[in-house]
């Protein structure tokens, strides 16, 4: 009797969304990455056993539902971009316990969402994409929002911005520009030379 309600509830749903974050891209592709709070909302408590039960598995579809609403034909494609799922409620992923983390979230009805795009800012205009579409009110949330109801069999979910997302576009391996005393510094020291220099 199980065999029925599981493989059409299941492989439906899984296939389609699993290929997109299958393309062979990797961190070291780009060059830039923007750092995204989103909310699951009206989580109930059949959602978060299936979430701390399976936590790798049900991140990586959830990326996947992130990534193929993001995607806009001539726009951008899903080698553009790479998400990453930093963690849920301040836990990564890895470290998510079906009971000990189930505890914690037995209250909540919204869960907290870390990831992090990552793009190219110089080469192409995924970043400013990403940027644009990550806006609270826009219809790439209701695309996510559509696509995790269906899969935890939840019409009351929504999955929605943050008000205080940023959306700054910050360079990996930009060093850091250093402090104002620290130019100072040095430069007192470049005029002390020179002056040492001409006496």
């Amino acid at each position: 009797s199980l065999a029925p309600s599981i493989a059409p509830s299941f492989s439906p749903s899984l296939a389609p969304t699993v290929a997109p974050t299958e393309n062979p891209i990797a961190s070291k592709d780009f060059d830039s990455y923007i750092e995204i709070k989103y909310f699951l909302k009206n989580v109930n408590e059949e959602n978060k056993v299936r979430l701390t039960s399976q936590p790798q598995n049900e991140t990586e579809y959830i990326k996947s539902a992130i990534k193929k609403s993001y995607f806009q034909l001539q726009v951008i494609s899903y080698e553009n971009f790479l998400v990453n799922m930093v963690n849920i409620q301040g836990t990564p992923i890895d470290e998510i316990d079906r009971v000990k983390t189930r505890v914690e979230w037995t209250n909540l009805k919204d869960l907290e969402l870390n990831a992090k795009i990552e793009c190219n800012a110089n080469d192409d205009i995924s970043c400013a994409s990403i940027q644009q579409q990550s806006r609270a009110d826009n219809d790439f949330y209701n695309k996510v929002t559509e696509d995790l109801q269906d899969h935890y069999t939840n019409q009351n979910l929504q999955f929605v911005a943050s008000a205080g997302n940023a959306l700054d576009i910050m360079c990996k391996d930009c060093a850091e520009a250093a402090p104002e005393y620290v130019l100072y510094g040095l430069a007192s020291v470049v005029g002390l030379l020179f002056v040492l220099a001409i006496c």
